[in-house]
């Protein structure tokens, strides 16, 4: 697939509804946003975001597109290579033959390549600049390659903003190119890098945070040489103090259930619960958000010396999305030279995660509501069958009662006397049977359970946007 292919019905839509300038924005335009960010990929219109407000242009190729039902790229609709050029003009024999070849016709001037990679970096980094984050469909053949060129034509001329960068990564071989705009320089950029921050590590542990000093009472975790320990409990109490100073606040890190071996009683004793760990653990609370700092030796079992008296500093979760999440003891830093870095990406963490309960929770109650609308949808439907039936059933006993009552005026007509009991006892049942005897109303609201409504309720469960049990019957 080229970007110059023929959009299908959805896209074409899209595309005239961004011609005459119609608003996308909201919730219920998220399916023509996504037709948008195809019309993108292949140059026919412009994104940008600002202000929670999606915008989208249409480009000169996007009007071209409406005019003339393909794309000015397309090479099936291109001039062919001898325009403007005229055949040999053959005269009459008794005159030499001569051919007259015309200049080729002027074109317009065609935009260049690097015109056209400016272009699409220009949008790529209007993108980033609101979004941060920017998904490219990269499905269309070649158009892989095409944007990781844009990508590197921006890098090279320094197109992102002041104090940020540029990354793309590809997390599973597919469809999708992801670009993020990171704040600071990439850790492997020599010469500039700025100055680190250094965060004070005292030599004393003078009145130290509550946490720490709890740290340092128990016996049981830190085991480790003596000087190794007490340079953890350094390490925590800078920790504890930048932390507190940044508005945020320290709690104690409990052992997991899973380390602990339980207390019993002997001999008349109670003998506690006990564990013994290398490492030692405090809780940073940001906000809502808390999360585990743990310090131990790197390698304490090594045959190296040197190797043994390393320490590393790590941070739990974020193990697999690229984030750094561990600091040690190497030749050009000490672990705690890091210190203000990890307090960075503690802040960082923190509000990329309140950002994503806000998205989840969004997500959760669109999901509701859809399910919601669905539900009450499949209510009316149930309803109208169950009413479709007893008009039914009805109709099927009327027909009944005058079939009886046609049948019995055929018998009178042929019966001796002896068959007027019958014919009375005949008459009696089409008249209970006949429900125009005693005409019917609008049947009663049916109860309806959730094994009704499933036929109604295609790809949703009737207990709920998760299938749980407890939201039936919500209203």
């Amino acid at each position: 697939m080229k970007y110059w292919d023929s959009i299908n019905e959805r896209q074409l839509g899209v595309l005239k509804r961004i011609a005459v300038g119609e608003d996308l924005s909201g919730d219920e335009n998220i399916p023509a946003r996504t037709s948008a960010n195809a019309l993108l990929n292949r140059r026919l219109v412009t994104i940008r975001r600002s202000g929670g407000r999606w915008d989208a242009e249409i480009t000169e190729a996007g009007t071209f597109y409406l005019v003339n039902g393909h794309h000015p790229d397309d090479p099936r609709h291109q001039p062919p290579a001898t325009a403007g050029l005229v055949a040999p003009k053959i005269r009459k024999a008794s005159k030499p033959r001569t051919t007259t070849v015309r200049r080729p016709a002027a074109r317009p001037p065609s935009t260049t390549i690097t015109d056209r990679r400016r272009t699409d970096a220009e949008t790529l980094i209007g993108l980033l600049v609101t979004e941060r984050r920017v998904s490219l469909d990269v499905e269309a053949d070649g158009e892989l390659a095409r944007w990781r060129r844009v990508i590197d034509f921006a890098k090279r001329h320094g197109m992102a903003p002041v104090g940020t960068r540029i990354e793309k990564s590809q997390p599973h071989p597919g469809n999708k190119l992801i670009v993020e705009l990171r704040d600071g320089q990439h850790p492997n950029t020599n010469g500039t890098r700025p100055a680190r921050t250094v965060v004070p590590v005292p030599e004393q542990l003078r009145s130290v945070h509550p946490v720490i000093a709890a740290l340092r009472a128990d016996t049981q975790r830190l085991m480790m040489p003596k000087d190794l320990r007490h340079r953890s409990l350094r390490i925590f109490q800078a920790l504890a103090a930048e932390m507190t100073r940044r508005g945020h606040s320290v709690q104690a890190q409990s052992v997991s259930e899973h380390h602990v071996r339980s207390g019993y009683d002997w001999n008349g004793r109670r003998l506690e619960p006990t564990y013994a760990r290398r490492e030692g653990q405090i809780a940073i609370v940001i906000g809502n958000n808390t999360y585990a700092i743990e310090i131990r030796q790197e390698s304490p079992n090594s045959a190296d010396a040197e190797k043994t008296r390393r320490l590393l500093i790590e941070l739990s979760g974020y193990h697999s999305n690229g984030r750094r999440h561990h600091w040690a003891d190497r030749k050009r830093a000490l672990a705690e030279e890091w210190l203000a870095d990890i307090c960075d990406e503690l802040e960082t963490r923190s509000g990329e995660d309140d950002l994503r309960r806000i998205e989840e929770a969004r997500e959760k109650a669109e999901r509701r509501r859809t399910w919601e609308a669905a539900i009450d949808r499949a209510r009316r439907m149930a309803t109208h069958a169950h009413r479709a039936a007893v008009l039914t059933a009805q109709a099927e006993r009327w027909q009944q009662a005058t079939a009886i009552r046609e049948y019995c005026d055929a018998l009178e007509q042929l019966a001796s006397s002896t068959s007027a009991e019958w014919i009375s006892w005949a008459r009696a049942h089409a008249s209970a049977l006949d429900p125009l005897s005693n005409p019917p109303g609008m049947p009663e609201e049916p109860e309806l359970k959730p094994e009704d409504l499933k036929p109604y309720l295609g790809r949703w469960s009737p207990y709920g946007p998760d299938g749980d049990p407890r939201d039936f019957g919500w209203r």
